[in-house]
């Protein structure tokens, strides 16, 4: 019996490693897309599932809990920081002398748009929405026909909202399209689907990769923040395809790899990912400010786009352990060292 727990705690582990690497993949997805790499095919592809990627990742580690507890760890770990780093953002624009009407309301009510600086926290919002929600319709419905009904009518209405211009605060529309992504998590979890899928063989892998590409590709640009899919339910269908094709490669990785290297930094920033999301703009808007003051690299395309990542991750990282190691945690909702 010892020895079973023992093997479940280990492959437990293992399997958050896998998560950890998918969702370090998505930051710096994340962080490409916010270093403005252009409206190309690479945007198009990372967009199609980088942010419903880590709604269905919460899905897929869903627990029960009691409506207690859940509500205080999802304030101290995405409204706590989401209120911390929207206050530096004013107060760095007000220090800069720049700061404005529109980026006030945005902080406080629509935060879509005119975001100061750190326009990735709107995510947080949504993020908390999504979980809410969910955690409320397993409290309320005991069967799963009356939890799909319920979290398909939401999902859709936070769709019809967003396609007909109704504008709601704080990412309302977003989480209700989270909504859907975190129930799809919570039934490929409960029909244990992730270990069936990761039996495959590479070669079947691959295929799917192949043509889950063209999918991507077949549907229009899409953007979560700016509630642009394209075809809803083709960015569901690949959205949900990519994660667990992002899942498949990731074990896999992983499991070849191990913690070496790049996969150990990757994994880490999935470790990390709140504190990459709130501190990514800020740090991005730093390093380009420095560096344009450098003509040589500047004035180099190659030059300048490897100084500007390679200053980007390495900022990033040193801050990730500063906050790690010292009392700034709370800033990002993990609980201070006693």
């Amino acid at each position: 019996m010892i020895c079973n727990t023992k093997n479940k705690r280990i492959e437990n582990e293992e399997r958050e490693k896998d998560i950890d690497f998918l969702r370090g993949v998505g930051i710096v997805f994340m962080i490409m897309g916010h270093t403005g790499c252009g409206n190309g095919m690479l945007p198009h592809f990372f967009h199609a599932f980088h942010m419903p990627m880590f709604f269905l990742i919460s899905g897929l580690l869903w627990k029960k809990q009691k409506t207690q507890t859940f509500l205080k760890k999802r304030i101290r770990t995405l409204l706590l920081p989401y209120i911390c780093f929207g206050s530096i953002a004013l107060l760095i624009c007000w220090f800069c002398g720049d700061v404005t009407n529109k980026q006030i309301y945005a902080v406080f009510w629509y935060n879509t748009n005119n975001f100061p600086i750190v326009g990735a926290l709107w995510f947080l919002t949504a993020f908390f929405i999504a979980q809410m929600t969910m955690h409320l319709i397993c409290k309320l419905f005991r069967h799963e026909s009356r939890r799909a009904l319920s979290v398909f009518m939401i999902t859709m209405g936070g769709y019809l909202a967003s396609i007909n211009g109704v504008r709601l605060p704080y990412a309302i529309p977003q989480g209700c399209i989270g909504l859907g992504f975190v129930y799809i998590g919570y039934v490929i979890k409960k029909y244990g689907l992730v270990e069936k899928f990761c039996q495959y063989k590479k070669s079947i892998a691959l295929i799917a990769s192949i043509l889950i590409i063209l999918s991507i590709f077949s549907n229009g640009y899409v953007d979560m923040r700016c509630s642009k899919y394209a075809n809803v339910f083709l960015f569901f269908i690949n959205a949900v395809a990519a994660t667990m094709e992002g899942l498949y490669w990731s074990k896999y990785i992983v499991d070849y790899y191990g913690e070496k290297c790049i996969s150990k930094h990757i994994i880490w920033i999935g470790q990390n990912s709140i504190i990459y999301l709130v501190l990514n703009q800020i740090v991005i808007m730093f390093v380009k400010k420095i560096i344009k003051r450098i003509p040589f690299i500047y004035n180099n395309l190659f030059i300048y786009a490897l100084a500007v990542y390679v200053s980007i991750f390495v900022l990033l990282y040193i801050l990730s352990v500063l906050f790690n190691n010292t009392p700034l945690k709370i800033l990002v909702g993990k609980r201070a060292t006693k």
